[in-house]
């Protein structure tokens, strides 16, 4: 029996990045557009069973366009070979925006930029094994070595700055899991003070303040042992 996941932020982003519809989707993985729409919103769990469907869809999808490429890992319990190359993420050259190593050079993190269902920029990373990732990192540095849109002096500044400060944030990061987790916590944290009516805020404020006090005091510590 399938466990199932909540997929529907991971279904959007890349069913968007691939430009397909929810039609697309749905003739796919043999369901209806609602249904898509259904999990897309959350409102319903995405079998894993269609999840897996659905990223070898995209896997085969990726094979022909230069502008996309495929994040490949060990496939999840459940599916028919555990050891098998398996799709689990897919980035393109527009949205892409860093990629790091960790120390032994076994572990990678992509990060990529998309837009949520609400309309806001996110940014995205995937943890990835390097010696099955290849095909990957061919294409990123293709992607690196080309020339991108035409920009300004101060464009180009800007542009050159955030990929240098992603790529740093994503260095920390792999270097200490920790930071990642206590990062996600504060944000659930500002999301929850944002929507707190008046009688809950002030204990919303209080959780806020202990996640951003947690996170500098981890930052303080890895950093006094790097």
């Amino acid at each position: 029996m399938d466990q199932n996941q909540n997929h529907s932020a991971e279904l959007y982003r890349i069913r968007t990045t691939l430009g397909w519809n929810e039609a697309a989707v749905a003739a796919r993985v043999n369901v209806s557009p609602r249904t898509v729409s259904l999990w897309e919103s959350g409102a319903q769990a995405m079998p894993d069973s269609r999840w897996r469907l659905f990223m070898h869809e995209v896997a085969a999808f990726v094979k022909a366009p230069a502008d996309l490429a495929v994040v490949v890992g060990v496939a999840p319990d459940g599916a028919p070979d555990r050891q098998a190359e398996y799709p689990i993420d897919v980035v393109s050259k527009d949205s892409y925006v860093a990629c790091v190593f960790s120390s032994d050079g076994k572990t990678g993190v992509i990060a990529s930029h998309y837009a949520d269902r609400t309309g806001m920029a996110q940014l995205y990373r995937v943890k990835f094994e390097v010696a099955r990732n290849q095909q990957l990192l061919n294409t990123v540095s293709r992607w690196e070595a080309e020339p991108g849109l035409p920009m300004s002096a101060n464009e180009r500044h800007a542009y050159t700055l955030h990929r240098w400060f992603v790529r740093r944030t994503l260095e920390e990061e792999l270097a200490n899991p920790k930071i990642r987790e206590l990062k996600d916590a504060l944000d659930h944290a500002t999301a929850e003070v944002a929507e707190a009516d008046e009688a809950s805020l002030p204990k919303k404020l209080e959780v806020q303040n202990a996640a951003i006090q947690a996170l500098m005091r981890e930052i303080s510590r890895s950093s006094q042992n790097s």
